[in-house]
């Protein structure tokens, strides 16, 4: 189930128009995702607070769209909640709610939905389009493992169905959301500064419009310096941000009359009681005024029914028609001055607070905040998950791959929380030397005081996972080797250090620095990729590469330093590849030639630039890595990191980022005493090693004869 603005394209349809809003992207990667899971047998239906003619043109017109009318099973376009809506969405397509993911970018019809619909999947687009793509492929509910000739023709047996069927309607109540909502207002007269958007808002809404007149700049200036006409503005927040300028109430005063000239309000917040709070504060500012009655022309457009279906339910009085209009007024006596789930403010402005929208200036990288020169960076897979209601979640764990989406949330993960587990033998003391370190390791890793000689490893919280770290820890400590096994097997701690002193010591193994020479021998994951390219050369299958979004002033000539810095601290990033006598070695070089690609571009231009960008690598000429700025506008450009799988992996893209930002607020890096050629030497000599080569022969002996086959979906 699909919202429709800024989920299925950029902007609102019923303001921008259909060839107004902007399909590109990351709207593109949705809608084509969509598709390839309709393909697999999933439903599409919509689920949008709008006009249905303003969606429908969309479809129609606009030559971007992917998506079609016959893609679509079933739709619910209009102003109810959105819970009511999936509710009868799944009544006419006689599904269960719990079969439904509903996808939107506003956080607010996701707080609706989860409350009122918590079997259903809700999901919240990420704030930056950027990151759809990667948000999108992390939905493991859209996963299938089989695909049958049914599931592909499933859409348009559901639509023929329809056809068949009534819509069965079914009630929510709005209370508690609006509540929890903790909507806030302000009502207040315009400022020069904010002519523009106020300008900009008579021009573009259609849908809460009173009279559709359009203004510019000027001519509002001119009418506002009238005694009797008033322009107030509205702003709104709650829990979740910052709506900004949201609406616009043009007033004049005749006697004791009220006239209304312009009354208009932004899509964003229909259906959440703000007009019924603009309708308290006309009542508010009248009173104050001695007028005692209210009057405003309605002029229907086809577009504007929502302002109708608001006059007609808060109590107004209809009268003539005429000019193509209607007269509707209210009685001040009449206006309820208090309005629930709203806190308002006449005359100041709205505080920032909780909810309020609140900017810091500065740098960020994947969500680490970090100041400098007023620039912010914004990875693709940056986003933060939204969820409430979460307990009574029926999808829940399908929050996890979202809420853990990159290697920085999922080391985040407390794995070393502290265990209040019952000891279920008696405190033993420890014996000697051995067991006393080791007790010490189990400190460590279990977060236990007081361990005694027969306490057992699992009894006291450890799992899989901590007992790697332990052994890890062991091996450090003892320079010893116990299989994993062992723990799981004797788990005691008396036990473990039996094992220690039977096992004997034995040396590690550690990778030391090489001599300088001309070349070095590459690792086997570097052989393996080298020998692709040499038969692949001229394809990208193997560059990694990475985009980040950078918003304000760019100090060109400080970008180039900083990575030429970072050329020279990584050896890695100044080596190419050759073969000499039939083998590929890796060449270091003290001094590379590095400049950063300059191009300009439109965001809607920006994917064909960056796929332009990304090209096939000469493996014999370093760097391996290119870096380019796309500029979009001056305040705004994307920085696209390009390098080869040879010389680098997802760790070392995170590496190169964290290390550019460190080097940007003016830290330094630490010095480097181990390099990737020094682990190419280890893991060869380990590899050619006795021990490795009774390990080939345990495993070809453990997959001699019939290799049982693996199922994977």
């Amino acid at each position: 189930v699909l919202d429709c603005d800024n989920t299925l394209w950029e902007g609102i349809c019923g303001e921008d128009g259909p060839q107004g809003v902007k399909i590109y992207g990351p709207y593109l990667e949705l809608q084509r995702s969509m598709l390839e899971r309709q393909e697999e047998g999933f439903l599409i239906a919509l689920c949008s607070k709008n006009n249905p003619e303003d969606v429908w043109k969309v479809f129609k017109t606009n030559k971007d769209m992917l998506l079609k009318e016959d893609n679509i099973a079933a739709w619910r376009i209009n102003w109810q909640p959105k819970s009511q809506n999936i509710q009868e969405l799944a009544g006419e397509l006689n599904l269960g709610c719990d079969s439904f993911i509903f996808m939107d970018d506003s956080s607010t019809e996701c707080l609706e939905v989860m409350i009122n619909c918590p079997q259903v999947l809700t999901l919240q687009l990420p704030a930056t389009s950027s990151h759809i793509p990667a948000f999108i492929k992390h939905v493991w509910a859209f996963d299938r493992d089989k695909v049958t000739g049914e599931d592909r023709n499933r859409t348009r047996m559901y639509i023929e169905e329809n056809r068949r069927r009534e819509v069965k309607n079914r009630a929510v109540s709005l209370d508690s959301f609006l509540e929890s909502l903790e909507l806030r207002m302000s009502i207040t007269e315009i400022q020069e500064a904010q002519l523009e958007r106020v300008s900009q808002l008579t021009v573009r809404t259609n849908q809460f419009n009173l009279s559709t007149i359009r203004r510019n700049e000027e001519e509002i200036k001119a009418l506002i310096s009238e005694e009797s006409i008033k322009c107030h503005v509205i702003d709104a927040a709650d829990r979740f941000g910052r709506y900004g300028l949201v609406g616009v109430v043009i007033s004049k005063e005749q006697g004791d009359v009220l006239f209304l000239d312009t009354l208009l309000m932004s899509c964003r917040v229909l259906g959440r009681g703000v007009e019924d709070a603009v309708l308290a504060f006309l009542g508010w500012f009248s009173k104050k005024k001695g007028i005692k009655k209210v009057i405003a022309r309605y002029y229907p457009t086809g577009r504007n029914r929502p302002v109708l279906d608001f006059l007609e339910k808060s109590g107004w009085n209809r009268g003539e028609e005429k000019q193509n209009s209607i007269e509707f007024s209210i009685p001040v006596e009449k206006i309820p001055l208090e309005v629930k789930h709203i806190h308002c403010t006449y005359g100041m402005p709205l505080e920032n607070g909780k909810g309020a929208e609140k900017t810091k200036a500065g740098i960020r990288i994947a969500s680490a905040d970090m100041s400098e020169n007023g620039v912010s960076i914004k990875s693709d897979t940056d986003w933060s998950l939204f969820a409430v209601n979460e307990e009574n979640l029926l999808h829940r764990s399908f929050l996890l791959p979202l809420r853990y989406h990159s290697s920085k949330t999922l080391l985040a993960i407390n794995v070393d929380e502290p265990v209040t587990a019952a000891r279920k033998s008696e405190y033993v003391p420890l014996a000697d030397e051995i067991e006393e370190k080791l007790a010490d390791i189990w400190n460590e890793v279990l977060k236990v005081d007081r361990i005694g000689a027969n306490d057992n490893f699992f009894d006291l919280g450890g799992h899989s996972l901590k007992a790697t770290t332990l052994l890890s820890r062991i091996h450090r400590e003892f320079n010893v080797e116990i299989p994993l096994s062992r723990i799981f097997k004797e788990p005691t701690l008396r036990a473990i250090a039996n094992a220690i002193r039977s096992t004997g010591y034995k040396s590690c193994d550690y990778i030391l620095p090489v001599e300088k020479k001309d070349y070095y021998p590459v690792s086997s994951a570097q052989r393996r990729l080298y020998f692709i390219n040499r038969l692949e050369n001229s394809l990208t299958s193997y560059n990694i590469s990475f985009q980040v979004m950078l918003e304000g002033k760019i100090y060109y000539s400080k970008f180039e330093r900083i990575f030429n810095k970072l050329i020279r601290h990584h050896e890695v990033l100044r080596t190419s590849f050759e073969v000499i006598d039939g083998v590929p070695v890796q060449r270091i070089h003290e001094d590379v030639d590095f400049h950063i690609e300059h191009m300009k571009c439109t965001k809607e231009g920006l994917n064909d630039a960056v796929k332009g960008f990304i090209r096939p690598f000469d493996l014999s000429a370093a760097p391996l890595i290119r870096v380019g700025l796309i500029k979009l506008s001056s305040e705004k450009h994307v920085l696209v990191i390009d390098m080869h799988h040879i010389i680098s992996d997802g760790v070392s893209l995170g590496i190169l980022v964290n290390e550019f930002a460190c080097l940007y607020r003016g830290g330094e890096l630490k010095e480097l005493n181990i390099f990737y050629k020094d682990f190419a030497v280890w893991h060869n000599n380990l590899r050619d090693s006795g021990e490795m080569r009774s390990q080939e022969s345990y495993w070809l002996e453990e997959f001699n004869g019939e290799i049982p086959r693996l199922e994977l979906p």
